[in-house]
């Protein structure tokens, strides 16, 4: 089987996450620790949580980025969209070297998802699939329903994501402008760090709005010009 990135939706992965690009500030053994359930080392089940904007996202991609680079299939399976989806898009991917399960404690208190994602572990389990999920908030907090599944998912490592101090934002910023394309001078970093929602989803979503305006209007980041972004 060659390797590649499976979706349960058709949607692409986001142009770029990887580890690479990552900055981890007080999270680098967090990101060891998931490199190494990626390369199938040690552990094969593994929990990220963390407050929003901490990154969880950023790292299930990078995972299947990484298994793919090694030639293993891997899926990502994004719950917080689970309108999208059926719940019998967790047939099958047992099959897979990886499955990055996002936003896990969108489905607490589902019973149809809990007990898909429930089956899917415990198939997982017997063929050797390595389980990377991230979430809010650890197992027994999420809110689930199903004994069972809380168990299991508290079973494995859990690791927790913290949030970046602001020296590691602005790098953050700045790797993400850079490999869009801009460049994103200290004086706008600032001015952003100080009058804007400080979570990092925040910051990069602004960024999104910062780049496709650039792109349209050919414009130079400036202060000013980020105040109107920010007024419009």
């Amino acid at each position: 089987m060659t390797g590649g990135v499976q979706l349960a939706l058709r949607v692409g992965l986001r142009d770029g996450p990887s580890f690479s690009n990552f900055i981890a500030g007080p999270n680098e053994e967090v990101v060891r620790a998931v490199r190494k359930l990626v390369a199938n080392e040690g552990e094969r089940v593994a929990y990220l949580w963390g407050a929003r904007g901490t990154g969880k996202t950023h790292v299930l991609e990078a995972s299947c980025r990484e298994a793919s680079s090694r030639h293993s299939e891997a899926a990502y399976l994004p719950l917080g969209r689970k309108a999208e989806l059926m719940a019998d898009a967790c047939e099958g991917l047992d099959r897979l070297s990886l499955v990055c399960i996002d936003d896990a404690d969108a489905v607490a208190g589902d019973r149809i998802w809990e007990e898909a994602v429930f089956y899917l572990y415990e198939r997982a389990e017997r063929s050797g699939t390595c389980l990377l999920f991230a979430a809010c908030s650890v197992p027994r907090s999420a809110g689930f329903k199903l004994p069972d599944l809380t168990s299991r998912l508290g079973r494995g490592l859990t690791l927790r994501l913290r949030p970046l101090d602001d020296e590691a934002k602005r790098l953050a910023l700045q790797c993400r402008a850079r490999n869009r394309g801009f460049a994103l001078p200290d004086e706008v970093i600032s001015f952003l760090l100080r009058r804007y929602p400080r979570d990092t989803h925040s910051l990069f979503e602004l960024l999104e709005r910062v780049d496709d305006v650039t792109l349209s209007e050919k414009r130079v980041v400036t202060i000013p010009f980020v105040k109107r972004l920010l007024a419009d």
